[in-house]
């Protein structure tokens, strides 16, 4: 064959051009490092058992809970195993995301049925999972910050109120201020709020109660909060003297005046 040729059509001929003593030492070359490494990660018989009957499914509505998911589930007459909600990793609100393990790969295969149908007026993405070979990234634990005695509270249920946190909290630590997560717009509470302790005893008691249930059977995340940034002045607009945050007008033109 020609050196020309393609990967492809090389490694098809191999058997037959294997007698060559240049081309049977190359066929017999040890493993590169990404070859043995595909090697490692090809998954086992119990991975993909076990992925024939895993299901994503996308677009649920974001105040579905991982029992209200299973409900509709077996309301179809569809066994589930266990259901795995996607958070977003700042506040520990639900994304819409599951990974769905049923009972067998056929229930599987039958919840593919529920693509692109609504659920609360959102439209479901509903298809095998596959997992997706992501780089192994060292998780970097949030220091305590020295003369700061402020905890970052996530994973909380949307009931939870200001007063919900000062009676898990005070009852061991005094707290000086707790400021509520809520959404700019519509002022919801979005599920994380910062609490500041009088001090630094305070701080790591309340640092105890990390995985601990409040209401809503969701378990609170309790870590060290990040340093305060501090206020940076209004930026000025160098063409106008303006500030440069400052909001355009919507549907009109700025009409100038005489």
């Amino acid at each position: 064959s020609s050196s020309s040729s393609s990967s492809s059509s090389s490694s098809s001929s191999s058997s037959s051009e294997g007698k060559d003593g240049g081309e049977d030492v190359a066929s017999k070359k040890p493993q590169s490092g990404g070859e043995k490494n595909e090697a490692k990660d090809a998954p086992s018989e119990e991975d993909l058992e076990l992925r024939s009957r895993q299901v994503f499914v996308g677009g649920i509505p974001f105040n579905k809970t991982a029992e209200e998911i299973e409900e509709a589930f077996i309301d179809d007459m569809l066994t589930v195993e266990s259901i795995d909600c996607m958070t977003f990793a700042d506040t520990g609100r639900f994304r819409g995301i599951a990974i769905v393990t049923f009972a067998s790969a056929q229930t599987a295969k039958e919840a593919l049925r529920w693509h692109d149908t609504e659920w609360d007026g959102m439209s479901l993405v509903v298809k095998p999972y596959e997992p997706k070979k992501a780089k192994e990234v060292p998780k970097q634990e949030i220091g305590k910050i020295e003369g700061q005695h402020v905890a970052f509270v996530a994973n909380l249920d949307y009931s939870v109120t200001e007063d919900t946190l000062r009676e898990a909290f005070a009852s061991d630590s005094e707290i000086k201020e707790i400021r509520l997560g809520v959404d700019k717009n519509t002022g919801d509470f979005k599920g994380f709020a910062h609490i500041e302790f009088v001090s630094d005893g305070d701080l790591e008691r309340a640092m105890k109660k990390d995985g601990s249930e409040l209401i809503g059977g969701r378990r609170m995340k309790v870590t060290y909060a990040t340093a305060r940034r501090a206020a940076k002045p209004a930026q000025k607009d160098k063409e106008r003297g303006k500030p440069a945050k400052l909001k355009a007008s919507r549907g009109r033109r700025d009409v100038k005046r005489k």
